[in-house]
């Protein structure tokens, strides 16, 4: 509403200053340009994506709390982490991790969701990841910076068909995971310098993983021959203290102690559209 009063207001200047007998072209050139920006500006943030609440099955807006606000409620407990500003720099918004033993845990696991889905999530990194080789040999293992621990597929049920997926994020790269009895695939690994607030989204789309980087497609997976993958959501059966900012503790060697801050955990069970998207990315 502000920007559209500015681009009404500038039209009127601009069209004020023309009727002046010897106005600086140059001024009227610097206004039509202004009410241009204006108006790709304005366009652009009034853009409204079909709905963001569409096959929304998690949500962890992590506001004072770790409620999850889909209509599932499979809510959260805080341990060990603390609440901090987010991206925004509103209070009490985010999840900051400083140190081991950190992590937020959920109730159950999301069920009925498999193969295609998204995740969305926005970090702030503090360390790096421990670098994996992208594989699906059910070898590669995991890194050390957890911002989702993939839940193990006994979780649904038979281990043999199922996997959770999950998710580590380091200032040097960012590691998908696909966990199971006796397999810990890492299907998609993309190595990029990360410092500050990113928006990541996984969309799963029949199998196939892909990594949306700030809104951008920036590397699509390998396929693993796991019958069923999941969504992860926080929680596991078979490793307690594991969740959201920790994996495969307490027994695993290393615990995947994620050491930063994350928000907005948003998972869906379908494929956003790139205008979605791109819409997360931006607020």
């Amino acid at each position: 509403m502000k920007q559209h009063r500015l681009i009404i207001f500038a039209a009127f200047v601009l069209i004020l200053s023309s009727c002046q007998k010897g106005i600086d072209s140059s001024i009227t050139n610097n206004l039509k340009q202004s009410i241009s920006s204006l108006y790709q500006s304005s366009s652009e943030n009034s853009i409204s994506p079909i709905n963001l609440n569409s096959g929304l099955v998690a949500f962890y807006p992590f506001t004072g709390s770790a409620n999850d606000l889909s209509v599932n409620g499979n809510n959260g407990s805080i341990n060990g982490a603390s609440l901090t500003k987010d991206r925004f720099g509103v209070k009490n918004s985010a999840i900051n991790q400083t140190s081991v033993n950190q992590f937020v845990r959920t109730n159950s696991a999301i069920q009925n969701v498999t193969n295609t889905f998204t995740i969305s999530v926005w970090v702030n990194p503090k360390s790096i990841d421990l670098s994996k080789p992208e594989g699906i040999s059910g070898l590669e293992g995991y890194g050390t910076q957890s911002v989702i621990h993939p839940t193990h597929g006994v979780s649904w049920g038979d281990p043999s068909i199922n996997a959770g997926v999950g998710l580590n994020v380091g200032t040097n790269q960012i590691q998908l995971i696909e966990h199971t009895h006796m397999f810990i695939a890492s299907p998609l690994v993309y190595s990029t310098k990360i410092t500050g607030w990113h928006n990541i989204i996984i969309v799963y789309n029949s199998h196939i993983p892909s990594l949306y980087l700030d809104g951008k497609l920036v590397h699509v997976g390998l396929v693993t021959n796991i019958q069923n993958v999941r969504p992860s959501n926080g929680y596991c059966a078979f490793y307690s203290n594991s969740g959201f900012g920790n994996s495969f503790a307490p027994n695993g060697t290393p615990a995947g102690q994620y050491i930063g801050q994350f928000d907005d955990i948003r998972i869906y069970n379908r494929v956003l559209s790139q205008s979605e998207i791109t819409y997360l990315a931006k607020h």
